[in-house]
């Protein structure tokens, strides 16, 4: 059931805010990733390719081919590293690309590379954690990430809660800001861990709509 016309407060600072403020220090574990990415940068790519079996460039091939076929115009790739999915975004749409990894020696090998690439008016590499990430709502056209799936602790509802009237009036054709909104969209209340469900992409679903199925 959609609820429309619920009255909002939105908090100064927002929640948003709230939340960006307290992923600000870096936690053991992203310590553990800048200190184990340290030494990684000149043999990445090739340890890429040689760990995966030689499939890390079959899937990037097939992300640049999802996020191209939506024609961004401005795309932010998270945990870019060496910058090579964010080289390949860049040359097949066109549009300008922001990475973001945590680790300052990848992204070296990642300016190098975009250097070598011709593409320095095009991308932009900088230091930032995929929790806490200084950019506003809506400022991308598309997300794009690789291998940062493995550090997610689990999935969880997000309730829809979105005033339609809003969205139709402050959000025009872009439905997405709308649902967007601090507020608009209540997590929970269960986590469940990515043991439990294997594949995110193949999830039996169904709709009760006042306890009609």
């Amino acid at each position: 059931m959609y609820l429309c016309r619920v009255p909002l407060h939105v908090p100064n600072p927002t929640y948003s805010e709230l939340m960006a403020a307290d992923a600000a220090a870096p936690s053991p574990e992203n310590t553990f990733a800048t200190e184990l990415f340290e030494g990684l940068p000149k043999r990445y790519d090739l340890l890429a390719e040689l760990l995966s079996f030689r499939q890390n460039a079959r899937w990037r091939r097939r992300l640049v081919d999802r996020v191209a076929a939506g024609h961004p115009k401005r795309i932010l790739d998270v945990a870019t590293g060496t910058a090579g999915v964010a080289i390949e975004l860049a040359r097949r749409t066109g549009a300008e690309v922001v990475g973001v990894d945590i680790s300052e020696p990848m992204l070296r090998r990642g300016r190098e590379r975009v250097t070598a690439a011709g593409l320095d008016g095009r991308i932009a590499l900088e230091t930032g954690r995929a929790e806490g990430l200084r950019f506003e709502s809506c400022s991308f056209d598309a997300v794009s990430f690789t291998y940062v799936l493995r550090y997610v602790a689990g999935y969880c509802l997000v309730n829809d809660v979105s005033e339609r009237e809003f969205q139709m009036k402050k959000s025009a054709t872009q439905w997405s800001k709308g649902k967007g909104c601090d507020t608009f969209g209540p997590i929970g209340p269960w986590l469940v861990t990515t043991d439990e469900i294997k594949d995110p992409q193949k999830l039996a679903m169904w709709l009760d709509v006042n306890g009609e199925r």
